[in-house]
């Protein structure tokens, strides 16, 4: 009688630690999804260009460090875009274009693509 007690408590454990198992698997895909979900924002100092040229320009502009050049392009073709939110249209390599939201609009924009790199 004992081993039979023994053998039963032994399989309860084994479907206990099999439930807390898929319980937090689930909890896991919940979060992972709800992540997904999530309003994304842009973290850093980078700028959205109404087109691609324009952020060529302004990278070239950066890389010569020709303030007087980003300052032209800041506030007309290129705003700056950290802390904002933001969608994908469509992830290239080098560059990509993002939908920006805020004050009830939005617009799309090309920015670095390292902008958008997944911070989690």
């Amino acid at each position: 009688m004992a081993r039979r007690e023994q053998e039963a408590a032994e399989a309860a454990a084994r479907q206990r630690a099999q439930e807390e198992q898929e319980r937090r698997a689930e909890a896991a895909a919940a979060l992972e999804r709800a992540q997904a979900l999530a309003p994304k924002h842009i973290t850093g100092a980078y700028v959205g260009c109404t087109t691609k040229a324009a952020l060529d320009e302004f990278a070239t502009a950066a890389n010569n460090n020709d303030m007087r050049q980003i300052q032209a392009l800041t506030g007309t073709v290129c705003i700056p875009i950290e802390g904002i939110e933001y969608s994908i249209v469509d992830r290239g390599w080098m560059t990509s274009q993002i939908r920006v939201y805020g004050n009830g609009t939005s617009a799309v924009l090309w920015t670095v693509s390292e902008a958008i790199k997944s911070k989690q």
